[in-house]
């Protein structure tokens, strides 16, 4: 029993021996540890900072696509062409926006030749803008562009103000105090 025993605790002991390059690797691990664990927060805060902040920027993109995106109210598909309301739009377009989100998106149309028709319309729109870029970039987009058409809102418009009561004020009194 007692040699049972013995042998165990030496086959223990020599599977337990360690080379020098063994240990120091061990020391070096176990420092590396210790520091990561004191530096804690620092090390994980601007990489979470930017996996929360990722989303924003996918919204903010999105979002000047749609507000630069030309609909089907701006152009006249029989004819090819834009109408007043799509030039006005890429000049505010061209214009007013920051430079880095100047780019013009056309909403698909019903079919491939209408969009092709849209994107040939709006490019010579924009060519006076960019006179030394012989073919200005125009993206095709499949996010619907925002808004209603015209006449809807016109529509609105006409039944609330035909809907509200008249101003009315009460009727003066002798003191010139109500009752």
């Amino acid at each position: 029993m007692r040699i049972t025993i013995w042998s165990l605790l030496a086959a223990c002991l020599a599977g337990m021996v360690v080379t020098p390059a063994q240990a120091e690797n061990w020391f070096q691990r176990a420092k590396q540890v210790y520091r990561r664990n004191v530096a804690w927060p620092e090390p994980f805060i601007y990489p979470d900072r930017e996996a929360v902040l990722a989303p924003f920027d996918v919204m903010v993109a999105k979002g000047w696509q749609r507000q630069n995106t030309l609909a089907s109210d701006h152009f006249d598909d029989e004819k090819g062409v834009l109408v007043e309301a799509g030039r006005r739009k890429i000049d505010a377009i061209l214009t007013r926006t920051p430079p880095a989100h100047r780019v013009i998106y056309v909403e698909r149309g019903p079919n491939y030749a209408a969009t092709e028709a849209r994107v040939m319309a709006v490019k010579a729109a924009i060519r006076p803008y960019f006179p030394a870029d012989p073919d200005p970039q125009v993206n095709v987009s499949i996010l619907p562009a925002p808004g209603h058409p015209g006449a809807y809102t016109s529509d609105l418009y006409t039944k609330f103000r035909d809907t509200t009561p008249n101003p009315r004020l009460p009727a003066p009194t002798q003191t010139g105090v109500q009752q």
